[in-house]
């Protein structure tokens, strides 16, 4: 076997990272947010009705349970259909945990990254007045730009000056963007004459845009809910996708590259190379590779 890095202490480093990244999301989801001065003429901006977050049109809960599921259910779904197959079959495996570790590293650089902006900007929601002022009747000499007490219940008051960026947005656009570009290597939607000899298929570029265009109607529905400035959606729906992109080419080549169906890790499995065994035990990669 050769001396290189064993791909299963690869994986166990890269499963570590993304267990040190979780921790770091979650500290940074419970820090507390820069306190920006809202002058008087502001307040115009955040006077806007509050909604309870079961009200949302797509609730907290929710938004998380389908990052997690959408991905892995995707990933999942690939690794059945090859499984059996002659031609990359014996290393579907592989595509697996790429796909796993790629979406993985993808939501957890986009939830820190968006946390520590949303902590350092402290923009107010749409609707933090009322957050601040639940009755919508502020105490006398209230609100004061530089003496700010509100009366409403604390952690209200905090996630109201969490507005910039959109983490619904982010997250959203994250995992849909992540998905369609992964789709759109498996299809092979952009070299698919040249590595295949035939037409491209609309319906494979449908399938690719619709995640996205989705993320798009939901990222809107923040503003809606009166949660997110519509600047907050904006760069929110940007973060993710560069986030998704990012995550995405660290695990599998471009959508554009002869061989974009295939992940890194399956690449260097299907070298011709003796001393290199399909086992996640047993499979070596050298260290210059890595």
């Amino acid at each position: 076997m050769s001396s290189g890095v064993r791909l299963r202490n690869y994986i166990y480093k890269e499963s570590l990272l993304r267990l040190v990244l979780l921790l770091v999301f979650l500290v940074t989801e419970w820090s507390t947010p820069f306190f920006r001065i809202i002058q008087d003429e502001e307040w115009w901006l955040y006077k806007f009705p509050t909604k309870t977050m079961s009200a949302d049109l797509l609730p907290t809960s929710r938004l998380f349970t389908l990052v997690v599921l959408c991905p892995l259910a995707v990933v999942s779904g690939r690794y059945l259909k090859n499984i059996n197959k002659q031609k990359y079959g014996e290393t579907a495996k592989l595509d697996l945990m790429a796909g796993i570790l790629s979406a993985s590293l993808t939501m957890g650089m986009n939830g820190i990254a968006t946390n520590l902006i949303k902590n350092r900007y402290g923009r107010p929601r749409p609707d933090f007045f009322f957050r601040c002022f639940p009755d919508g009747n502020p105490p006398p000499g209230q609100p004061n730009p530089y003496n700010l007490e509100c009366t409403g219940n604390y952690e209200d008051i905090i996630e109201g000056r969490k507005s910039f960026p959109s983490g619904h947005s982010s997250f959203l656009f994250s995992f849909c963007v992540w998905i369609s570009l992964y789709l759109a290597g498996k299809l092979r939607i952009v070299n698919s004459i040249s590595e295949g000899g035939r037409l491209p298929r609309s319906e494979s570029l449908i399938i690719c845009l619709t995640l996205p265009l989705l993320a798009v109607l939901n990222a809107i529905g923040r503003t809606c809910d009166y949660k997110h400035h519509w600047q907050d959606v904006t760069c929110g729906s940007l973060l993710g996708t560069l986030m998704a992109w990012i995550g995405y080419r660290q695990f599998f080549p471009a959508i554009g590259d002869r061989r974009s169906a295939v992940s890194y890790m399956e690449q260097k499995a299907l070298q011709f190379d003796e001393n290199l065994i399909y086992d996640l035990g047993k499979l070596s990669v050298e260290t210059s590779s890595i």
